[in-house]
């Protein structure tokens, strides 16, 4: 007969046998033994608690299964000590979104996952097509990892091995990245590179560089220090007011999946200051062609969810020219507010921000743009969007790319899922000019473990064909420094393992 105990407000058993010993202060549970905490269970054939205070440790061992809705592991043997949170387990097979990793054993800390012996198969569904191994691997959940001696093998042949490789886990920096070739129409095949590197605690060096025959080497350094480094969610280096002013808008960018990954992104933490050079750069809506250089560039960026809305703004001195002209010393003052997505009808919604921005150099200029607009989702397939944007401005331009390139529009786009098919439509039109001006498509196909992706962007031109692997996913999930779990409970034995 299944028996039922309430260990504590959030931890019950399940269990047909139970021995109780007073003089060590355990408790054994045996027979089809379940541990329920929260949305988590845990299913094991033995199952031991040590109550002793300030020792308090639990022992799992034989067919243990931790089910929870970020995934699922697979264990002979699963120790944990719920009070502080550590954990240590054999033989595991974990089970996250569509990523299967095996590993001899993980030791468990509140910021520090050691694995050791592991292998990982982006397709489960066909383990041999892909395999990633490594003697061992630390993760910092929301910091970074590294996996030591990692190998990837494709079809069961190795085909690239190295002693180690690291990865970012940190929202605020991209990390290490290596050179790669680009092709590049008009200019033929050149190096790319850019990273952001850790200097010291909380600061990075973001640097970038490009080189093509017949063009001038493109280099880009800023030195960021994050102000506000245990809330901070965006990049700490501040935004740069020479590329598309809204490129994180839904209803301007293709790419932007959704009204409320636009208000995540808008309503994220930061403080950061920077300083930083850049020389021969290029910047949307430049009908000059001339390239741009800042000798030195100042800048401040704060922003957040502030009562509901979102509001970032950005202070910024700098010594900026352009080839063949003067060089001069300027302060640009930026700000964005996104308003969250408004319930209108069951199916409608309401869209809306306001940008600006105030240049002060040898000419005053400024200019102020608003969208406003519906959102239709008859079903959780379709969602059909349109907005009006319209702008003001005073004063004259100190180059053509302080200025909005289009001031009034209609924006239309419409999100259509069929299947394993997601295709998003974006078209714009210049009331002013009375013209069709940008046309953008984003087609993305699931297939198997990989997500094909096609992006074309008329104004500012882009053109992408490329793939990504489904189950790289899960790497967003630890970029969380405080992993939440759809429900949210208190320390317990599974979070050793699952949720933190």
């Amino acid at each position: 007969m299944i028996q039922s105990e309430q260990i504590d407000q959030v931890l019950r058993i399940e269990w047909r046998h139970k021995v109780a010993d007073l003089e060590a202060q355990t408790l054994t549970f045996s027979g089809g033994v379940k541990a329920y905490y929260g949305p988590t269970t845990l299913s094991c054939d033995t199952l031991v608690l040590s109550m002793k205070e300030g020792a308090e440790c639990g022992l799992a061992e034989g067919n243990v299964l931790i089910e929870d809705p970020e995934g699922m592991i697979r264990a002979k043997r699963f120790e944990f000590e719920w009070v502080l949170r550590t954990g240590r387990a054999q033989d595991v097979e974990v089970h996250i979104e569509r990523l299967v990793i095996k590993a001899q054993s993980i030791d468990v800390k509140p910021d520090l996952w050691t694995l050791n012996k592991i292998s990982a198969f982006p397709c489960p569904d066909e383990p041999g097509r892909i395999t990633i191994t490594g003697d061992s691997a630390t993760i910092r959940p929301g910091k970074g990892g590294v996996i030591r001696r990692v190998t990837l093998g494709l079809f069961g042949r190795n085909l690239l091995t190295l002693p180690k490789h690291s990865f970012s886990l940190d929202k605020r920096a991209a990390g290490f990245e290596w050179p790669t070739l680009s092709y590049r129409p008009g200019s033929g095949v050149g190096v790319t590179w850019s990273s952001d590197i850790p200097v010291m605690r909380d600061t990075f060096l973001s640097g970038s560089f490009s080189g093509f025959p017949d063009r001038r080497p493109r280099t880009d350094f800023m030195l960021s220090h994050d102000l506000l480094p245990a809330k901070s969610e965006r990049p700490v280096r501040p935004g740069s007011e020479l590329g598309d002013p809204f490129s994180d808008s839904y209803m301007d960018n293709v790419s932007v999946d959704s009204p409320a990954a636009e208000f995540k992104r808008l309503s994220a933490s930061i403080f950061t200051v920077g300083i930083g050079t850049a020389w021969n750069l290029s910047a949307g809506g430049s009908q000059s062609g001339g390239s741009i250089s800042k000798p030195w560039d100042l800048a401040v960026e704060a922003g957040g969810n502030v009562g509901g809305f979102a509001l970032i703004g950005q202070a910024r001195v700098q010594r900026i020219g352009q080839t063949g002209g003067e060089y001069q010393t300027r302060a640009v003052y930026s700000g964005t507010l996104g308003f969250p997505e408004w319930s209108i009808a069951p199916t409608l919604s309401s869209l809306a921000r306001i940008d600006g921005r105030y240049f002060m150099g040898n000419e005053h200029f400024g200019w102020l743009r608003g969208i406003a607009g519906l959102s239709w989702t008859p079903s959780d397939a379709v969602r059909l969007s349109v907005g009006r944007g319209f702008s003001v401005q005073t004063g004259t331009p100190g180059y053509d790319f302080d200025d909005l390139n289009r001031r009034n529009t209609w924006q239309a786009r419409a999100d259509l899922s069929i299947g394993p098919t997601s295709i998003s439509l974006l078209g714009k039109y210049d009331t002013d000019r009375s013209s069709l001006f940008d046309r953008e498509v984003y087609i993305r196909q699931l297939a198997g473990c990989f997500e094909l992706y096609m992006i074309y962007r008329q104004e500012p031109r882009r053109f992408g064909i490329g793939f990504q692997f489904r189950s790289l996913d899960i790497f967003e999930r630890l970029k969380e420094r405080d992993l939440q779990r759809q429900e949210k409970a208190p320390k317990a034995p599974h979070l050793v393992m699952i949720g933190k």
